[in-house]
């Protein structure tokens, strides 16, 4: 008599069947969690730069606001951690041709008409905005060009 074939072949999975399943559950677990980490990350980082961005914006039409300018470095920090930067300089202005005219002017003033005048230049505007993100230091640059009067000695009084 022949043993029946279900006897040899018991249903449902060996021990070894049911680890190696319990292995590939665990990874895909495992990189799953880390990709999940990974884009929550990215979200963290990238809230940091919008914040950055927002503060550099309202610093930078701080600084520009002002119909006078005092070349110099000035720094400060806002309440939430971000610290600020912002080094203004005069920059020197050469034209190649004769005389550039300001497009837009009510009558077309040339360029050189208002950089002449000593009381009125041209200024580089930098602005660095600075934070720790997960114990890593980040930071922003802005820069912008602005045609204002120099505050003087004698124009400081008012």
């Amino acid at each position: 008599m022949m043993p029946s074939e279900s006897r040899l072949h018991p249903p449902g999975f060996t021990l070894l069947e049911v680890l190696v399943a319990m292995m590939i559950l665990g990874i895909s677990i495992t990189l799953l969690m880390q990709v999940f980490s990974g884009g929550l990350q990215a979200v963290y980082k990238a809230a940091g730069y919008s914040r950055a961005a927002d503060h550099g914006r309202e610093k930078m039409a701080q600084l520009m606001l002002p119909a006078e300018i005092q070349p110099g470095e000035y720094a400060g920090a806002f309440g939430d951690g971000y610290r600020w930067k912002a080094r203004i300089t005069p920059v020197s202005v050469t034209f190649l041709s004769s005389s550039p005219v300001l497009p837009g002017a009510a009558a077309d003033v040339p360029l050189t008409a208002l950089i002449a005048n000593e009381t009125r230049g041209l200024f580089q505007v930098r602005l660095w905005i600075f934070w720790t993100d997960g114990g890593h230091r980040r930071d922003m640059v802005f820069s912008t060009l602005r045609m204002a009067r120099l505050v003087t000695v004698e124009n400081a009084g008012g």
